[in-house]
């Protein structure tokens, strides 16, 4: 029996498909010479040079490594199949800022509660890259706050938000507060927004143009992407934001900023659960989209209801 191992065949293919030692060694997350050595005792078991190190450090294969790379190449992707089949399923999620924040994080757990064996692999982003992802293929779910392609993904609504603006915890604000000032009077004061493609975003845009508020009235100190920074910008005073309310709660509830409403009647919005039409998503992705609706049902507010407990007494 030839002393061959299949950690041995994994690094000969990467080692192949590379064309180098340092790309495949970066690539199996193990050193040069680890893969050096078990390149080194696969051709002393063989007796036959696989690879020739070329100048500038390219690798090819020899006449007998290309047949032995297509052959080792099989057994390899066999093995993993083989891996697969008992591994613990895998969910590819991807989440703008609020649910990413807000929801995520205990629906994943309690869904793990039931269902120990899931794995979870999440990307973050806004709503736009969270649409291109699903388009991709490199997720199999998305949660978002705005429409945006309804021709080739299903919107299954989850849970209502709704906006507030934010500021500092300054002795003018909280006088502000008493007098019950609505968020819409402070807008023309300095104003941070989150970057385009945030469903926050084009949320505060479309109140805007439903209020009729002038662009030109309201300054713009600060674009940025991160809903966390935005918040930690406002409580350092740098200016004032349009927020969801979920993200703003544990900024309120612990002192760090002041929340006023923007209307007497709060602003909502939605958030979605997204999937393709045409793409099945897989046993445990159903599994996770069904439990995600009754538990929204459950722990979330929904259109028409008030945030539940959110900032009792202050908003």
């Amino acid at each position: 029996m030839l002393e061959i191992n299949l950690k041995q065949l994994e690094v000969f293919v990467c080692v192949a498909e590379c064309r180098s030692f340092s790309v495949a060694a970066e690539q199996l997350y193990l050193s040069q010479p680890t893969v050096s050595s078990h390149i080194a005792a696969l051709e002393d078991s063989l007796g036959v040079t696989l690879l020739e190190r070329g100048s500038r450090k390219k690798v090819t294969l020899t006449e007998r490594g290309q047949e032995f790379y297509r052959r080792s190449r099989a057994i390899v992707q066999n093995c993993r199949e083989l891996e697969g089949l008992c591994a613990p399923e895998e969910l590819r999620i991807g989440a703008s800022s609020v649910p990413m924040d807000c929801i995520l994080p205990e629906l994943m757990a309690a869904f793990g509660r039931e269902n120990p064996d899931c794995r979870y692999v999440l990307h973050k982003g806004n709503s736009r890259k969270v649409h291109e992802m699903l388009e991709e293929g490199k997720i199999q779910l998305g949660f978002v706050g705005t429409v945006m392609d309804r021709q080739h993904l299903v919107y299954r609504r989850l849970c209502c938000d709704h906006l507030v603006l934010v500021t500092s915890d300054t002795q003018e604000y909280r006088q502000l507060r008493r007098e019950k000032t609505l968020g819409r009077a402070l807008l023309t004061r300095p104003l941070i927004v989150r970057t385009a493609g945030s469903g926050t975003q084009l949320a505060v845009d479309r109140y805007l143009s439903e209020a009729g508020i002038p662009t030109e009235e309201i300054r713009v100190v600060a674009r940025i992407e991160s809903s966390q920074t935005i918040l930690q910008s406002v409580s350092r005073g740098l200016g004032n934001a349009v927020v969801s309310a979920m993200a703003a709660e544990p900024w309120v509830r612990q002192g760090k900023l002041l929340a006023f409403e923007l209307e007497q009647t709060p602003v909502t919005r939605e958030l979605y659960l997204i999937f393709p039409k045409q793409r099945a998503a897989g046993a445990m992705a159903q599994q996770f989209m069904d439990f995600a609706q009754t538990y929204a049902r459950q722990k979330l507010p929904q259109s028409g209801e008030r945030e539940r407990g959110l900032c009792p007494g202050r908003l």
